[in-house]
């Protein structure tokens, strides 16, 4: 029946339009031409099959995907407890969370995403992968500069104590299959908003579950010195034509082959960082590995040159007790009795990193 809650919700909604859209209708918001709407489930393959018959070439493998975000605060109680001490109150904290809230939904409607909750420093929202050149991680990284404005705003230029740390924000997103579940989807965003907070927090963990049921993640921390987050950036902004299926073929498989010899080339570096004649041999090492052994490379192949970069500047942690991988135990998939190590080589690393990267491209076969 359509109740006043109803109709405020679905009917009336500024936000919302004439109806709340299906996971299909959001995967594809990019796409100019598009059927009526999809209210089923019954629909959907006739929907994916509709936009791809009218769209031809504009129609990528990522149109028959989802995102699931999940969005979290980090040390708010720290923070809250910090800025009460200091003469601002709990309202004045709620106010600047409720704009960051406002600002942050705005952007996901804009990206033609559907907001699902909003409130305190939690978010949740379904969105497609890309929309009108821009994609799902610049959109992240928009929320995320919002919120640090809005806590710089509230703080005004307050002289806080020695231990006093602003927060950030986590995110979890689960990129999956239009036919995926959603309720599973949503709890793998859980499930790596959580793994983000172990690792560290202030950044993104991302998995993309294919439809052949394999799946692949990333890590991308907002911090300025993560070498993996500034080399994805610049990845994703390499326009599509410029990357070449074969390139990024070629290159994982080197990674996948040759894990050994590349990550003994690369622990090298890092061991002789304080030897700079040593240093600089070993990188030329790497390079002289790829102009032998990768396809398609050549100094001027803006992708290849960033793993290469990847491979020169390989981060301690990688290899410290520390490191990004290996503080997730015992926390993922109830397998609380065993303990899972979650921590990955290098070169899986950038393995997983670039079927990402492929896959935001839209240079796949569509399937």
């Amino acid at each position: 029946p359509e109740t006043t809650l109803y109709k405020c919700c679905f009917k009336n909604n500024n936000y919302l339009g004439d109806h709340c859209k299906s996971i299909v209708e959001i995967a594809t918001a990019e796409l100019p031409v598009k059927p009526e709407v999809c209210v089923s489930e019954d629909e959907e393959d006739r929907y994916i099959a509709e936009c791809r018959a009218n769209n031809k070439e504009l129609f990528f493998n990522y149109h028959k995907y989802y995102a699931v975000v999940q969005s979290d605060g980090d040390r708010m109680s720290h923070f809250i407890k910090k800025v009460i001490g200091c003469g601002l109150s709990v309202q004045d904290v709620s106010e600047a969370l409720f704009n960051w809230a406002k600002k942050s939904v705005r952007e996901v409607l804009k990206f033609g995403g559907l907001p699902v909750y909003a409130g305190g420093d939690d978010l949740l929202f379904f969105a497609p992968v890309n929309n009108e050149q821009t994609s799902l991680i610049a959109v992240l990284e928009n929320i995320n500069e919002i919120f640090k404005t809005e806590v710089t705003a509230l703080l005004d230029g307050r002289k806080m104590e020695s231990d006093f740390r602003k927060p950030s924000l986590s995110f979890g997103v689960a990129v999956a299959y239009y036919k995926y579940p959603l309720n599973e989807a949503c709890d793998r965003a859980y499930g790596l908003l959580k793994e983000m907070k172990t690792m560290g927090s202030d950044g993104i963990r991302l998995k993309l579950i294919k439809h052949s049921n394999s799946d692949f993640d990333t890590v991308l921390r907002f911090r300025t010195e993560d070498v993996f987050y500034h080399a994805f950036k610049e990845m994703i902004q390499i326009p599509a034509k410029e990357i070449s299926d074969t390139e990024i073929r070629g290159i994982t498989r080197r990674l996948r082959e040759d894990k050994k010899v590349l990550e003994v080339l690369a622990r090298r570096i890092d061991l002789l960082a304080r030897n700079e004649e040593m240093n600089e041999l070993y990188k030329r090492r790497i390079v002289a590995y790829f102009k032998n052994c990768v396809e398609d490379y050549t100094e001027t192949n803006k992708l290849l040159n960033l793993i290469v970069e990847l491979l020169q500047v390989m981060p301690e942690e990688i290899w410290n007790d520390s490191g990004y991988y290996e503080k997730i135990r015992d926390i993922v998939y109830s397998f609380e009795a065993k303990p899972v190590n979650l921590r990955k080589s290098y070169s899986l690393l950038i393995f997983d990193m670039l079927r990402v990267i492929k896959f935001f491209k839209g240079i796949e076969e569509i399937k």
